[in-house]
């Protein structure tokens, strides 16, 4: 399986912003969370400006509540104004401009988590959508002021609303989108559990043994329906998840290396150097998300 590395390019006047907010979600980055909001971002803007993005690793909630912004979701040309908002589930490919004299002031919520894909295809929202809808929109504003209060808490209280308001978001947005959601099996199932308790190891016989399925029947569907094997889906969420890890300075590599299931820091290192591209001393340096 091929990782694709998250890619962002920027033009114009960047720097010159009325408005800019970025809050991130500080609700211990080294759990595994199932969904939650990562954060949140609010700007205003009236220079001439480009933002593109290659295979967005979360999920992006955009609205406008001034102005307007020329979006290019993978083929598909959209004007968000007011009263519309757009969704732009994980691997996506995007870009948006703004004109000089263009004044817009735009709020972002990123979405992550390490059942967000399942979740999605749950409630029909795996595709691009620009919700036409004045309902939405105010849904949307309301979860985003409360979420953007207390996306820096670290209760207990705090953490469960966060996520409680970030999945009652999907499922009101899914409601509004209408459709049929996708017949779901044991494929869905078998991916969940590759998303979870990443330090416990886990065979593809034993995982086909859980299913009463043949192995190489298991495999072969399972790539055929998500693009890569079992083991490589496994892996992936490793690295993901050594991300997130990465950022917390006081977690040295073994501890990161033992708690994504590596017998050792070597073997975690060499792993994250082929799929990612950069050793993991590299990646924290750079400070991605």
């Amino acid at each position: 399986m091929t990782i694709r590395r998250n890619i962002r390019h920027m033009s114009g006047e960047y720097r010159e912003l009325e408005l800019h907010t970025l809050l991130h979600w500080k609700g211990g980055r080294n759990r595994s969370w199932p969904i939650y909001p990562h954060a949140t971002e609010e700007s205003r803007r009236r220079s001439p400006f480009s933002f593109e993005e290659s295979n967005c690793p979360y999920l992006l909630l955009v609205s406008l509540s001034r102005g307007q912004l020329a979006f290019e979701v993978e083929t598909e040309q959209i004007l968000l104004n007011p009263g519309k908002l757009l969704l732009l589930p994980p691997g996506v490919h995007y870009r948006f401009q703004s004109r000089r004299g263009n004044f817009y002031q735009k709020k972002v919520l990123e979405i992550k988590g390490i059942n967000l894909l399942s979740i999605l295809e749950t409630l029909n929202l795996t595709r691009p959508l620009c919700l036409d809808s004045q309902e939405g929109a105010a849904l949307f504003e309301e979860k985003f002021r409360l979420i953007s209060a207390r996306i820096g808490e670290t209760s207990g209280e705090a953490l469960s609303l966060l996520m409680g308001e970030t999945y009652s978001l999907l499922c009101a947005l899914s409601l509004l989108v209408g459709g049929t959601p996708p017949a779901y099996g044991y494929l869905n199932l078998i991916r969940e559990r590759l998303e979870s308790n990443l330090d416990l190891p886990i065979s593809i016989a034993s995982l086909a043994a859980e299913f009463h399925l043949n192995p190489v029947v298991m495999s072969r569907n399972f790539r055929k329906k998500f693009g890569c094997t079992p083991r490589e889906y496994r892996i992936a969420c490793r690295m993901e998840q050594a991300k997130y890890l990465l950022n917390q300075d006081q977690l040295s590599l073994k501890e990161i290396a033992y708690q994504l299931g590596y017998c050792n820091e070597f073997y975690f290192s060499q792993e994250f150097l082929r799929v990612i591209g950069f050793r993991p001393g590299e990646w924290r340096h750079r400070g991605d998300a």
